[in-house]
């Protein structure tokens, strides 16, 4: 097996290979640079460990290519063997880094409904099943935001959503688009105060379930 090289955390790396030879050679290294893969003089690279197996390209050898030649030497002879060669390029950012960051939320509560958790945790209070109770946000958000949601039980009704105007009331009949959490552990999503689909169509939800709704 031919030596092989490879790049990683700004050096490359090498390997010996498969030797054989009775006695068995001793390994010396030499790393190589050329204008092309082929057909190109071979010279002898000058960075730091040129003559070991872990070479530190300089800055000479950008745009060159480079390779590794192993030679084997004992009483009965001398052989030498060559990896392939790869082409040594200067760091190149092809996916622009991103950010991501949480939106504030400042939440209007009215009903009987509390807040903690840094605002992140909802809790109704107050008696009563009617749709009567809501939290929502007057900062207006764009491409990209969404709002998440998880029911603390399955035996009780409450939907979260985004809006284009969430002051208007109470009702579910407001929300743009909303997910339900329904009282029987089944789900459903409405929009403009209409079912998509049916009630419970899309299955069952846990104390666990995360729900999303984004704005694109």
């Amino acid at each position: 097996m031919l030596p092989t090289i490879s790049g990683a955390n700004g050096f490359m790396a090498g390997t010996n290979g498969t030797w054989t030879g009775e006695p068995a050679p001793a390994l010396t290294y030499q790393w190589q640079v050329a204008s092309a893969a082929t057909g190109a003089t071979w010279a002898s690279a000058t960075g730091a460990g040129a003559t070991s197996l872990n070479y530190t390209p300089a800055a000479a050898d950008i745009g060159q290519y480079l390779r590794l030649t192993v030679t084997g030497t004992s009483t009965s002879g001398v052989a030498t063997a060559s990896s392939s060669s790869l082409r040594i390029t200067a760091p190149e950012n092809t996916v622009a880094p991103t950010i991501s960051s949480t939106a504030a939320f400042t939440p209007v509560i009215t009903g009987g409904i509390t807040a903690s958790g840094n605002n992140t945790t909802f809790t109704r209070i107050a008696a009563g099943t009617g749709w009567n109770e809501q939290v929502y946000s007057t900062e207006s958000y764009g491409a990209g935001t969404y709002a998440t949601a998880k029911s603390s039980s399955t035996n009780r009704h409450s939907m979260f959503g985004l809006n284009t105007d969430p002051t208007t009331n109470a009702s579910w009949e407001t929300i743009d688009y909303a997910w339900y959490f329904i009282g029987n552990g089944t789900l459903a999503i409405y929009e403009n105060g209409s079912v998509v689909g049916s009630e419970g169509a899309y299955g069952a939800y846990t104390t666990s379930t995360v729900l999303r709704v984004q704005y694109d």
